[in-house]
C-alpha cells in the first residue's frame, strides 16, 4: 500500500514539474517576443 502511494506521489510530482517547466518555457517565449506584455 505504501509503495503504491509513493509511486503515485512520485508520478504526480513528475507531472507537476513537467507542467511547470512547460509553462515556464511558454512564459519565457512569450516574454521574449513581447517584453512589454511580460512586465
Amino acid at each position: 500500500m505504501k509503495r503504491v502511494t509513493r509511486s503515485k506521489d512520485k508520478k504526480y510530482t513528475e507531472d507537476t514539474i513537467r507542467k511547470a517547466r512547460r509553462q515556464k518555457i511558454h512564459w519565457i517565449r512569450k516574454c521574449f517576443f513581447n517584453p512589454i506584455g511580460c512586465a
